[in-house]
């Protein structure tokens, strides 16, 4: 679950940037997610795969490789709906590419095979999406201050966790890429304080494996990564501190929920999948923690019925998951009383 030091300082950032909240008309965690979604799964999947490469050529153990891909298959899930219909080739090559790394010795040759797959993901679910730049402040929001982002990749680092330091690596190349489509909309200024704060960010991962971390401050990554997010907000008009309204959010993550009871009534799973992991990924990166302090036992409840549903534990049918996300449906709507809904 999501640090409460990260949680912290994005709200101190929030505060602090408060003055300029009427002026984002655009709020994509709202009106797009699944947008989001996909193409944030889409770059992790290839980050994991890179950030495993690298391990293995580093020699660590199969340990720290097998971390580095353990959620392989819920960025499949976050994914796959973008892909069904439009390429289902490459769905099914991703679907089988990343069941033989899960299958795998994590010794090097299915993951540079699923890599291979996931690049081409990219190319197809991410970078077109990337064309709009709220999508991409988002998606590159995401990179920096989420729970699977730089700052977070740090600061475990400093806890002994290698795995997350290197998908964090792994990441910055991509992030300076994503940023590169936004600058031609960022004036003067702007570029300056985001290249500043993004290249201080990206000094903390020199190399694929961590530094000697004693001493370090594992909160170092935090205040760059909040800093570049409230510039990107300016740069393109959007509002991307999604906990920066609880309320909306949670309705909106209802609605979502909604939406993929809906789609596991109608048999359409992969719809339906794709809407939990984005209720699963709302609730674990921004709202559990409020929640919690509010209507603790809705929010056990929620997490006890994600925890079935993202992924899909592999015995529940769509009856079953629309009936357990009709209970999820019922639980957001009773922690969310106190916030209006």
């Amino acid at each position: 679950m999501r640090r409460l030091s990260t949680l912290f300082v994005s709200l101190a950032a929030v505060l602090f940037l408060g003055a300029g909240i009427a002026q984002y008309d655009i709020r994509p965690f709202e009106d797009d997610p699944l947008s989001i979604q996909a193409a944030f799964g889409a770059e992790l999947a290839v980050a994991r795969l890179e950030a495993a490469q690298a391990l293995i050529d580093e020699g660590a153990d199969a340990d720290d490789v097998e971390e580095a891909v353990e959620d392989l298959d819920l960025e499949l899930v976050r994914f796959a709906a973008a892909l069904a219909g439009e390429n289902d080739a490459l769905l099914e090559e991703a679907r089988e590419a990343f069941t033989a790394v899960e299958e795998s010795d994590y010794s090097g040759e299915a993951i540079q095979e699923a890599l291979t797959v996931a690049r081409e993901v990219r190319d197809t679910v991410s970078t077109p999406r990337l064309e709009d730049p709220a999508v991409a402040g988002a998606v590159l929001s995401l990179m920096l201050i989420s729970e699977n982002g730089a700052a977070e990749g740090w600061e475990e680092a400093a806890e002994g966790e290698i795995a997350a330091f290197t998908v964090a690596w792994a990441l910055m190349p991509r992030a300076w890429e994503i940023w590169d489509g936004i600058r031609p909309l960022a004036n003067e200024n702007q570029v300056f304080e985001i290249e500043d704060q993004l290249g201080e960010l990206h000094a903390l991962f020199e190399g694929p494996l961590p530094p000697d971390m004693a001493g370090a401050d594992p909160e170092e990554g935090e205040g760059a990564a909040v800093h570049i997010t409230g510039f990107l907000e300016d740069v393109t008009g959007a509002w991307l501190f999604p906990d920066r309204d609880l309320g909306g959010l949670l309705g909106n993550t209802r609605d979502v929920a909604t939406e993929g009871c809906a789609a596991y009534g109608a048999g359409d799973t992969l719809r339906g999948d794709a809407r939990m992991a984005w209720v699963y990924f709302a609730f674990d990166e921004y709202l559990e923690g409020t929640l919690g302090l509010f209507a603790p036992e809705a929010t056990e409840e929620i997490d006890e019925l994600l925890g079935e549903l993202v992924p899909r534990s592999a015995d529940l049918g769509d009856a079953q998951a629309a009936e357990a996300c009709e209970s999820l449906v019922e639980a957001l709507t009773t922690a969310g009383a106190p916030f209006g809904l």
